[in-house]
C-alpha cells in the first residue's frame, strides 16, 4: 500500500478528506513525522528513507531537487505536486485512484503533476 507524506504547504483539508475516505493509507503531514520547516533535500531524504512519497503544492524546488536525484541515480521515493487551486475532492480522488493502481516500486524515480 502506498505512503504519503505531505509538505507542510498542502492544504489540511486533502489530507483530512483521504485519511476520511482511506481510513487505513498511511498519510502524514511532514510536521508529523519531523521537524517544522524541514529544507527539501532533509525531506527528500526522509521521504527516500522511509519509502514515502512526497506529495506538495511548490512546483519549482521539490520537483528540481527530485529530478537532480534522479539524474545523479539516486533514490528517490516518488513526488506527486498538486496545483494549488484544484478543488480538494479531485485531488483526494486523484490520490486514492494511484494509491489503488500503481504498485510500491512504481512510484520509485517519478513524478507526477495533478491534475493527472
Amino acid at each position: 500500500m502506498s505512503r504519503f507524506l505531505f509538505d507542510e504547504d498542502i492544504h489540511h483539508a486533502i489530507v483530512r478528506g483521504l485519511r476520511q475516505r482511506r481510513p487505513n493509507l498511511d498519510a502524514h503531514f511532514v510536521e508529523e513525522v519531523m521537524a517544522k520547516g524541514a529544507e527539501d533535500l532533509e525531506l527528500l531524504n526522509f521521504a527516500t528513507r522511509e519509502s514515502y512519497v512526497l506529495v506538495t503544492h511548490d512546483a519549482n524546488n521539490l520537483p528540481r531537487r527530485a529530478f537532480q536525484r534522479i539524474q545523479r541515480n539516486e533514490p528517490m521515493p516518488g513526488l506527486i505536486v498538486v496545483r494549488q487551486r484544484l478543488p480538494l475532492e479531485s485531488v483526494i480522488g486523484d490520490l486514492i485512484t494511484l494509491s489503488d493502481t500503481v504498485e510500491d516500486h512504481e512510484w520509485a524515480g517519478q513524478i507526477y503533476y495533478f491534475p493527472l
